[in-house]
């Protein structure tokens, strides 16, 4: 089972097959990649706008850490 993991389904403890168990997710995004995800996940620009008006406001209510 050199293509994958290899799993073993049982049936009460009986062993009843074997399957290799493939990752079907590459393991590392290209550059690209990561580009096109974030490009496509940004936040509304007004948010940004928002937050940055309410932080000053907030900060001193936050506890240390």
């Amino acid at each position: 089972m050199s293509d994958g993991i290899p799993a073993t389904a049982t049936l009460t403890g009986t062993a009843v097959g074997e399957q290799a168990v493939r990752n079907a997710r590459p393991q590392f995004l290209s550059e690209a990649d990561v580009v096109r995800f974030v490009a496509a996940q940004q936040a509304d620009a007004w948010l940004a706008r928002d937050l940055e008006r309410l932080s000053g406001a907030i900060t001193d209510e936050l506890d240390a850490v």
